[in-house]
């Protein structure tokens, strides 16, 4: 899929509703600050099989009704792997080096959930997120770099519960799994994020 197409398809809708915030937030509704922790699937495992201890994510929940919720995320996830030395085929070229891979995974997303127990301290939840995922891949070898930069359309489930303490404000805990199509410039890109947060509303 284009950039051109996801900026059409979801960065268009995610800057209008950046827009809507400051009257949707008088509203029913609440802000989410979370750190994730991103374990590879699938072809991203393939090229970085290690554990990511650096990613967040930033999102806003209105809430039309007691048992569903609707709102936008934001998140980021980094990657980085050395490889040993070694001999590396690069397209036609073979390269004797030590190697470095980095990926950074960026997601913008509408989500919708169902929350279960409205109203209660502790409240599960279940939903579904549809957007664009942007990937930046660097490997490299020193002074020889190969770069790809590729947009993919994004599956984003998830589960979690939140527990409430006071003023609007609750602990979150969750684990979503997000899922890029492959397309013409790099195959499918999956990962699982173990999230731990807060927010702040309603």
């Amino acid at each position: 899929m284009s950039t051109s197409r996801i900026m059409k398809y979801v960065g268009v809708p995610a800057v209008l509703a950046l827009f809507a915030f400051p009257s949707l937030a008088q509203t029913d509704g609440f802000f989410m600050a979370r750190y994730q922790v991103g374990v590879p699937r699938g072809y991203t495992k393939e090229y970085i099989d290690r554990t990511s201890w650096r990613g967040f994510s930033v999102g806003y929940r209105w809430i039309p009704d007691e048992t569903v919720t609707f709102g936008i995320d934001l998140a980021w996830q980094g990657y980085d792997k050395q490889n040993d030395y070694n001999t590396y085929e690069v397209g036609t070229a073979s390269i004797s080096g030590v190697q470095y891979r980095y990926q950074n995974t960026f997601q913008i997303s509408g989500q919708a959930e169902y929350v279960f127990n409205r109203g209660g301290d502790i409240r599960p939840y279940a939903g579904l997120g549809l957007g664009g995922l942007y990937i930046r891949r660097l490997t490299s070898f020193g002074l020889f770099e190969v770069e790809q930069n590729p947009w993919q359309f994004m599956l984003r489930p998830g589960v979690g519960c939140s527990f409430y303490m006071s003023n609007g404000t609750a602990f979150l805990i969750g684990l979503d799994y997000m899922e890029g199509f492959k397309n013409a410039e790099l195959d499918s890109q999956s990962n699982l994020a173990i999230t731990v947060g807060f927010l702040f509303g309603s």
